[in-house]
């Protein structure tokens, strides 16, 4: 069995194309929803960012009749677009994982620094704490 695809390639083995067949189609339909929906959440956290006026103005742009923010889209598409080319997909995981664990912990510290600083009882060390434990 294929450690890539390891229940397809079992029912193939098995002589079930037909399962086989499903199982690829639903890793295909859901890897591609789970990356379209990843950019349009990037693309509206890039629409905030630029309303707190950290970002350039133009990445805050509203589309009049679709009511998304066009610039933020193209830009995340683009910024997919050119790490695909050079990173396999699983250089691109690790890279995620990382990414993913530094935001939580920057989230952690950020909570841990803004109760310390305005006396707030610390109830967050536990969460933080919690969480980098996991990590």
């Amino acid at each position: 069995i294929s450690e890539s695809a390891p229940l397809s390639d079992a029912l193939s083995t098995a002589k079930l194309a037909w399962g086989q067949q499903m199982i690829n189609i639903g890793a295909t339909v859901g890897l591609g929803t789970t990356l379209l929906t990843g950019m349009y959440a990037q693309s509206r956290l890039y629409l905030s960012i630029t309303r707190d006026g950290l970002l350039p103005e133009i990445l805050g742009h509203v589309s009049g009749t679709l009511r998304v923010p066009v610039f933020a889209q193209i830009w995340c598409g683009i910024i997919a677009a050119l790490l695909a080319t050079p990173f396999d997909v699983e250089a691109l995981s690790k890279f995620l994982s990382i990414g993913i664990m530094l935001a939580y912990s920057l989230v952690c510290w950020s909570i841990l620094s803004f109760r310390s600083a305005h006396n707030r009882p610390a109830l967050g060390w536990i969460g933080c704490y919690s969480l980098l434990a996991l990590c």
